[in-house]
């Protein structure tokens, strides 16, 4: 996951996130990594979204509706995928 926002997020705020993955804390890491991307408005192309949603799929408790929807909007026509 790292690797798809390098570059568009800061180290600092990658390591923040992804730390809880270490403690076992998936969708804690999920849900902060998506807090970044939003407050630092980081633009996503449809694949980043489409990777965020399926490890969102595979989290218990999943992100809310609010929070996928405000995601969603970070996604820039680029042609990335």
């Amino acid at each position: 996951m790292r690797q798809r926002f390098e570059g568009r997020l800061s180290e600092r705020f990658l390591d923040l996130a992804l730390d809880y993955v270490r403690f076992g804390e998936e969708p804690l890491a999920l849900e902060t990594l998506c807090d970044y991307l939003l407050e630092e408005a980081v633009p996503l192309s449809a694949g980043d979204f489409e990777h965020l949603m399926e490890f969102n799929a595979s989290m218990q408790p999943r992100l809310s509706s609010n929070v996928v929807a405000a995601v969603k909007r970070l996604i820039k026509s680029t042609g990335q995928a």
